[in-house]
């Protein structure tokens, strides 16, 4: 329950990251005197591409977490507590 709990936290975090970050490239790209249009898609792709690295950062994370806790549960388990 408190690695659900961690999880739904760490979720709403990263989104309200995310829209800061959308409000800080929209401002930035509001600065610029030139057509924006293929910059803001470039910064939308560059995002999008930096999330989804996060994400399998965090799942292998969370894997070797997984596989440790396994180990345990076997160290445990062969002394029988």
């Amino acid at each position: 329950m408190i690695g659900k709990n961690r999880n739904w936290m760490m979720n709403v975090i990263y989104v309200i990251y995310m829209i800061i970050n959308i409000f800080i490239g929209m401002v930035a790209l509001n600065l610029i005197p030139f057509p924006r249009t293929p910059i803001s898609i470039l910064l939308l792709f560059v995002m999008l591409v930096g999330a989804m690295k996060r994400r399998m950062q965090n799942k292998r994370r969370a894997m070797e977490e997984h596989k440790k806790f396994m180990k345990l549960l076997d160290i445990l388990d062969a002394i029988q507590l």
